[in-house]
């Protein structure tokens, strides 16, 4: 009985962590398309310039 409690502990961790990871994935995906779109006076009010924009918008999502 405790080996079964105990993979189930593990089977939930796995996924909250697999979720976790799934969620960090879309939040930079969706990021970095958002930072694409800004227009060049909105990128120079955060500091930062149309081709630091560009590179940060093709990085992969799990980077």
């Amino acid at each position: 009985m405790a080996d079964d409690s105990a993979d189930t502990g593990v089977a939930r961790g796995l996924r909250h962590r697999l979720w976790l990871c799934l969620w960090r994935w879309r939040h930079r995906r969706r990021s970095r398309r958002h930072l694409m779109a800004l227009d060049d006076r909105l990128l120079a009010d955060i500091g930062l310039s149309r081709s630091v924009a560009k590179r940060q918008g093709e990085r992969h999502f799990w980077c």
